[in-house]
């Protein structure tokens, strides 16, 4: 299934760039930037693995997988090591983007006026990574509006 391919992929990759994996990375991304200033603003369809999509959504979603999975591994090494002993992968730039992109869905299926107040409380939340808590919530999102308030999200989240 696509779990087993994903893993045959990932087990390829790692032995075939196992000398200099960051260099893989720096390259392809670099290949990919290039590929995205070449093809310009316009948002055009191009043909995911699955289907064809629009470049935005196809270049949103990587995106939200590069945060969420930076998180994760930020979370996962500064355990070991303690509180701070990581620098942070994820781009900030990046995590309000993302954290944008999440709100989108929420405000496309409530229709609430919402804002971002804490975009790495949100995307944990919105992808899974922390357990749903309203006071998480209200740490994560505010009302535009002060004399709304933020709807219970519990039904509707994880996003992802």
């Amino acid at each position: 299934g696509r779990a087993q391919d994903i893993a045959d992929t990932t087990h390829e990759i790692a032995v075939r760039y196992a000398d200099d994996p960051l260099r893989y990375v720096d390259s392809s991304a670099a290949a990919a930037f290039e590929t995205l200033h070449r093809l310009g603003p316009q948002d055009g369809v191009v043909q995911a693995r699955r289907a064809p999509v629009l470049l935005s959504v196809m270049v949103t979603s990587r995106l939200v997988e590069l945060v969420v999975h930076g998180d994760d591994l930020l979370r996962s090494v500064r355990r070991v090591r303690g509180a701070d002993a990581a620098p942070d992968p994820v781009d900030p730039e990046a995590l309000r983007f993302v954290a944008e992109a999440l709100l989108d869905i929420i405000r496309a299926r409530v229709g609430a006026d919402l804002e971002v107040a804490d975009a790495r409380t949100w995307v944990r939340l919105a992808a899974g990574r922390s357990p749903y808590d309203v006071d998480l919530l209200a740490r994560g999102l505010r009302a535009r509006s002060p004399s709304d308030a933020v709807p219970d999200l519990g039904r509707m989240l994880p996003v992802l």
